[in-house]
């Protein structure tokens, strides 16, 4: 079987394409010019694999959480890659990917700037290669995170793509209780792809129509649009 699977739920537009368990191209590039970059890079990739559209079996893309225009640019290109093709989508949490993405061993809190002083975080426990979720994916202010780490008493590898702006935010929640590492990584296609593959196989992709977002406060939700209407409604 063949996947092509992308994010563009954060900085980093990551893509991957891969047919039986094994990798065959991706391609990780930071920025904010995803929805000019993502079909294009998607078919350069497929090209170089070898393959067209119509021979995917399935096309993975995170669902959130993350920024709210990206969530929505990746979720209406994978619905419109889908239905071209004819073939199932799979939604993959932001969260667990970049868990997923990191080499570090131990303790992970993935994280994302939420703004004003809120996060989109999980937490996971990786043991050779494993990652096992301990937290869902969650939207919660980050002084909230002490009740996560506060009994934990090893290192905690803290995965986020907005370093500068998440690291200050984690340290002063939570304080000397947990030390903090930045680990050597970013979200990769790679994940997306293999992760898809395994999804499809085990029966958790769905048609395209159903695949849906997870924003996960609803605010994120609303467009300028619809905020601006909602402030003028009585």
């Amino acid at each position: 079987m063949a996947v092509v699977a992308f994010s563009t739920a954060t900085d980093v537009l990551a893509i991957g394409v891969a047919e039986n368990g094994q990798l065959l191209a991706e391609s990780n590039l930071s920025g904010r010019l995803h929805s000019e970059r993502l079909m294009r890079q998607i078919a350069h990739l497929l090209e170089i694999s070898g393959l067209v559209p119509a021979q995917l079996d399935a096309v993975g893309v995170t669902n959130g959480p993350g920024s709210y225009t990206g969530i929505r640019i990746g979720i209406a290109a994978a619905q419109g890659l889908a239905y071209a093709v004819g073939c199932p989508a799979v939604g993959l949490s932001t969260l667990w990917a970049m868990a997923a993405s990191s080499q570090a061993e131990g303790l992970l809190l993935s994280a994302i700037d939420a703004r004003r002083g809120n996060l989109f975080a999980a937490l996971f426990q990786r043991t050779a290669g494993q990652v096992i979720r301990l937290q869902e994916d969650t939207f919660l202010p980050a002084s909230q995170l002490t009740a996560w780490l506060s009994n934990q008493t090893t290192s905690v590898w803290l995965i986020t793509p907005q370093r500068e702006q998440v690291y200050p935010m984690v340290v002063q929640a939570v304080g000397e209780t947990v030390a903090f590492d930045n680990a050597p990584s970013v979200l990769r296609g790679a994940t997306l792809a293999l992760a898809t593959e395994i999804a499809w196989q085990r029966g958790r992709s769905v048609a395209p129509h159903v695949l849906q977002p997870k924003y996960l406060r609803a605010v994120q939700a609303l467009t300028l649009q619809e905020q601006r209407r909602k402030e003028v409604l009585p």
